[in-house]
């Protein structure tokens, strides 16, 4: 896993895998938005990566979330929120 910034989705403008250096630069943020892209594209998932981050920050936690299994192991994780995009309209369950 890595950190990433997207562009509209797309074109990475940042790419890291220094994740101590990046909970560090996020420790006076309020709340971290965090996406599992892997996940959201359906290619694996990096939730114990993400348990690095939300362990030691406020985190909100979006991407592959597809069920309210997915939805409560992320919470029990450490994140505050979840966020839901696509299950949404998608998914009937």
């Amino acid at each position: 896993g890595k950190i990433v910034q997207l562009v509209q989705g797309e074109k990475k403008a940042l790419e890291f895998d220094d994740f101590e250096e990046w909970i560090g630069r996020f420790a006076n943020y309020p709340l971290v938005q965090l996406i599992d892209l892997d996940a959201a594209i359906g290619t694996g998932n990096n939730r114990a990566l993400l348990e690095r981050f939300t362990a030691r920050l406020p985190c909100q936690v979006g991407g592959g979330i597809r069920s309210l299994d997915d939805a409560t192991e992320i919470l029990s994780r450490g994140a505050r929120r979840i966020i839901l995009g696509s299950v949404l309209v998608y998914k009937n369950k």
